[in-house]
């Protein structure tokens, strides 16, 4: 019988840790996958916030840590007129009905227009291990690619851009 947790080219996990900004970055360059650290100016008196942002041409994902979660959120690059909110909402109610991850949602992004939005999250008060903020980490971004692969297929005409485009925004 095979390990399957185990395969033999992968590295032992390590201990549970405090999950940071810094250890998911350290997951997306382990893939090879461009990605940058931004500071949020907040309050005063409050420490900043950092956000690892990556995308792909027809998004953009950024993980924050919040009330001892991780949260990763993503915007799909196209727009919808408030004329297809009906029709977005239903594509979105479908989604979540049929997927466990991510939720979709969407929102006004101003001039009428409206964005697709994704969310996950995982509790990370007790942290994790490497193997575990891995799996987070790059499971969302498969669930998110398909979820915006499905969205972009449904309604193609929203689909501006090409794979040519190399805006990891």
């Amino acid at each position: 019988m095979t390990d399957i947790d185990s395969p033999a080219d992968s590295e032992p996990d390590t201990p549970i840790a405090e999950v940071t900004p810094t250890r998911v970055a350290e997951i997306l360059q382990a893939e090879d996958l461009e990605h940058r650290l931004d500071s949020a100016a907040v309050g005063a008196n409050e420490t900043p916030v950092t956000v690892v942002r990556t995308g792909f041409v027809n998004s953009a994902v950024s993980y924050t840590i919040a009330d001892d979660q991780l949260v990763m959120e993503a915007l799909w690059r196209g727009f919808f007129d408030a004329d297809r909110a009906v029709r977005l909402l239903a594509w979105i109610n479908n989604w979540n009905q049929m997927q466990f991850a991510p939720t979709m949602r969407f929102f006004e992004q101003g001039d009428g227009l409206l964005v697709a939005s994704a969310i996950d999250m995982v509790p990370v008060a007790a942290g994790l291990s490497r193997n575990q903020l891995a799996v987070f980490v790059l499971s969302c971004l498969d669930n998110v690619s398909r979820a915006f692969r499905e969205l972009g297929e449904d309604f193609p005409d929203l689909v501006t851009w090409t794979e040519d485009d190399h805006d990891h925004s």
